[in-house]
């Protein structure tokens, strides 16, 4: 099995009211939102979509994503109340197979 840890630092502002986050990973994913761990039936299905009703004002979105063997990936994104995409997994997010101690919480440092 492989682990990626992939983390974004979100300034979101206004746009974070009533947006959704959509994502899916082949093949296990676990989810956090400032540092909460989320959870949806799909997580464990990388052929479905996983969507989160995030709280407003949320900071960090931090992303385990498992692969059991074969190919592996990873989509995400996050979009407003519109439908309008305003952020998706690319070259800016961090990535790791060694995650740090507290990497899932909203004042870790990427740095």
């Amino acid at each position: 099995m492989h682990t990626a840890i992939f983390l974004a630092i979100l300034i979101l502002g206004a746009r974070a009211q009533g947006s959704k986050l959509r994502a899916t990973c082949d093949n296990i994913l676990d989810v956090y939102l400032d540092g909460v761990q989320q959870s949806d039936a799909s997580f464990d299905n990388w052929r479905q979509k996983a969507a989160i009703q995030p709280e407003e004002n949320f900071r960090s979105i931090a992303i385990k994503c498992t692969n059991t063997g074969g190919p592996a990936g990873i989509l995400a994104s996050i979009e407003d109340d519109q439908g309008t995409t305003v952020l998706s997994t690319d070259a800016s997010w961090k990535c790791t197979s060694d995650p740090e101690d507290g990497w899932t919480d909203t004042d870790f440092s990427t740095a």
